[in-house]
């Protein structure tokens, strides 16, 4: 079995396009709507 080298620049790079969606079905993160700006 042989190792392959990870390019971290590379996975970085890929990383960066990874866009988060956040949801807050039962209202505990947010405060009439919005998400506190202790969160972001």
């Amino acid at each position: 079995m042989s190792l392959t080298k990870i390019n971290f620049d590379s996975v970085k790079n890929k990383l960066k396009k990874i866009k988060l969606i956040a949801t807050d079905i039962d209202g505990t993160l947010t405060k009439n709507g919005q998400f506190s700006s202790q969160l972001l």
